[in-house]
């Protein structure tokens, strides 16, 4: 991971919003104040082998890590959701190597 790499676009929210800054200013200003607790959420869940709520979790955060976030975290984060249905497709390091990567989106996104 390398923390000179932007890990979030506006691009897709940008057209979404049509313009409307007003819109995008809270859309990101919802996923930080949200997503970190999420994001606590996932790990705590995984080490306690509780995949259906990892899977639902990462679900809630797909719409948001699409809009917000830089390719390739929306597959990334589909690939934790799928945890519920196959837990060897995705290790623990590569679980938070994601989640390092949204946490650092996070800090990019509040010092844009």
């Amino acid at each position: 991971m390398n923390e000179n790499t932007v890990y979030y676009s506006l691009a897709k929210l940008n057209k979404l919003a049509n313009g409307n800054t007003q819109f995008i200013d809270k859309m990101i200003q919802l996923f930080i104040d949200t997503t970190p607790a999420e994001i606590e959420n996932i790990r705590s869940h995984f080490k306690m082998g509780k995949y259906g709520e990892v899977s639902q979790i990462a679900h809630k955060l797909i719409p948001s890590i699409d809009y917000i976030c830089s390719e390739p975290l929306d597959e990334e984060i589909r690939k934790i959701e799928a945890i519920e249905k196959n837990s060897a497709l995705i290790s623990e390091s590569e679980i938070e190597a994601t989640l390092s990567k949204i946490e650092l989106a996070i800090s990019q996104l509040k010092s844009r």
